[in-house]
């Protein structure tokens, strides 16, 4: 039985891209708010501090999934 490295490596970049894509989503759903109820900070600030932290967290995902040569897309929704 073999081990491959870089298959595991693809795999794990792919799990962690989704991760990270998923709690770029959070992050733009609640954010802001979590930001101005805990951290005091005033509600405007805290709403662009939450959506550049979501902007982030969506293209390092994006870029760990592209890194990995997997397709941002599947097949069913290209345009051909």
């Amino acid at each position: 039985m073999s081990f491959s490295v870089n298959g595991f490596a693809k795999l794990v970049a792919a799990g962690l891209s989704w991760v990270l894509i998923a709690g770029g989503g959070i992050l733009f759903w609640i954010g802001g708010r979590v930001l101005h109820e805990f951290a005091g900070i005033n509600r405007a600030i805290a709403e662009v501090e939450g959506l550049a932290a979501a902007a982030l967290l969506f293209a390092v995902g994006i870029g760990l999934r592209a890194a990995a040569g997997f397709p941002l897309l599947s097949r069913s929704h290209r345009r051909e």
